[in-house]
């Protein structure tokens, strides 16, 4: 019976084949599918997927020299993708394995590669035009990226550098990015010190900029990205604070801003659409409006005073949807001499309360000026009030909310399990 259905499936295309046995987990298990039948035994080379694991041991110059061989043996017309994850042992011989990949026209290139910072994975970037998809993801600096001179990555769309320790400083990354003509993508993670004192990132193309910034270290930023639509900063893992410059980014319409340092709100912002902040303080120049802002979010874990929420509500005309995320402690509030021009038009309040120190006097201060609103949602982390506060000031919260909604306004409870 199990030869009757393997005969059957031997019968299909070759090319429904090869896409078949892409759909297997590693290339150890593509391989081994070539002792079922004289027709499979050269079938696997064709597959253009290729992924390859190490878990530590004790000869990872085999694992090495088993990859190279595998790769030589390729037969299909182009390499669509190839991973390689390995842990523990250093693996040297990276050059040659990327020289063939070139030669195969490969796609996408993935490099996990784990182990002790003192034993790096050394890694020198060259010139390869077929190359889509880009990631190089460390652990602990475990990778040593060298790119000595600009590159050509042509069809470049997709960047992620995670905790990886650049070579030449600076240059390196220089030098990489100016040969990224067509990326669109870049994902950046630091951690601990790479090597980098200002991370440059200039490229006219990209679209989406995500910056996850851990190097518990002064570090600077210069973004010129006159493209950009998507930008992300988590930087709250940097206690000390890092400084951002946005030198040209005039067409994002989304922003994720988290980070402990100060922060600026320029030209470079004015036409975000959606903008979500964790800060501590803000600084707005003089004449900035954020006429296209139409949905704020507000983490209030590391505010100093409600003085940011009150700049980017003087500034925003016309913000539709306001969202409060409260963390646990008291935020200063000194009330407003005037009331901004957005209130008089906001539809949507959201605000998630996490106990009875959630700045009660701003939640009464905007829902008694925000006249056209047609929805207030209210959100109670039940966790936190069980543990902290007894059911009689959860129902005061509801209470006085539900109280100063406008008239007209729908009023919704949601419980945080």
């Amino acid at each position: 019976m199990e030869r009757r259905h393997l005969d059957r499936i031997s019968k299909l295309p070759d090319a429904v084949l090869v896409k078949i046995l892409s759909s297997l987990p590693t290339t150890k298990d593509v391989v081994a599918t070539s002792v079922l039948s004289k027709q499979w035994r050269s079938l696997w080379k064709m597959v253009p997927k290729l992924t390859f694991s190490y878990n530590g041991g004790n000869d990872i110059q085999g694992f090495s020299d088993s990859v190279r061989r595998t790769m030589l043996s390729l037969e299909a017309p182009y390499l669509q993708s190839l991973h390689l994850d390995v842990e523990g042992d250093r693996m040297d011989g990276f050059g040659e394995l990327l020289g063939i990949a070139r030669g195969l026209h490969v796609r996408e290139l993935v490099l996990k590669l784990s182990g002790p910072d003192s034993n790096r994975h050394p890694i020198i970037l060259d010139n390869c035009p077929s190359l889509e998809t880009l990631k190089v993801l460390g652990e602990y600096g475990s990778i040593a990226l060298e790119v000595p001179s600009p590159v050509c990555l042509k069809s470049l769309r997709t960047l992620h550098l995670q905790d990886v320790f650049y070579e030449d400083d600076d240059e390196s990354v220089e030098n990489l990015l100016a040969g990224c003509v067509s990326l669109e993508d870049l994902f950046v993670a630091r951690w601990g010190h790479d090597g980098v004192e200002t991370f440059t990132v200039d490229v006219p193309s990209l679209q989406e900029l995500t910056i996850e910034d851990n190097v518990f270290d002064n570090s600077d930023y210069v973004i010129n990205t006159p493209s950009l639509k998507k930008l992300t900063i988590d930087a709250i893992g940097n206690p000390i604070g890092s400084e951002f410059m946005m030198i040209d980014a005039p067409e994002v319409v989304e922003a994720n801003i988290w980070t402990h340092a100060d922060f600026l709100m320029g030209e470079s912002f004015s036409s975000v659409k959606r903008l979500s902040l964790s800060i501590s303080d803000l600084k707005v120049p003089a004449g900035s409006i954020f006429n296209q802002l139409e949905h704020l979010q507000l983490l209030t874990e590391h505010l100093d005073s409600w003085n940011p929420l009150m700049v980017m509500l003087d500034n925003s005309p016309n913000l539709q949807a306001l969202e409060i995320i409260e963390h646990f402690g008291e935020v200063k509030w000194k009330r407003p001499k005037h009331v901004p021009q957005c209130l008089l038009h906001l539809k949507t309040l959201d605000w998630l309360v996490r106990g009875l120190t959630y700045g009660e006097e701003v939640a009464k201060y905007i829902l008694s000026n925000a006249k056209s609103l047609e929805s207030v949602i209210l959100r109670l982390d039940r966790t936190s009030f069980d543990e902290y506060f007894p059911e009689k000031d959860r129902l005061k919260v509801c209470h006085d909310f539900e109280g100063w909604c406008p008239d007209d306004c729908e009023f919704e409870l949601i419980t945080i399990m």
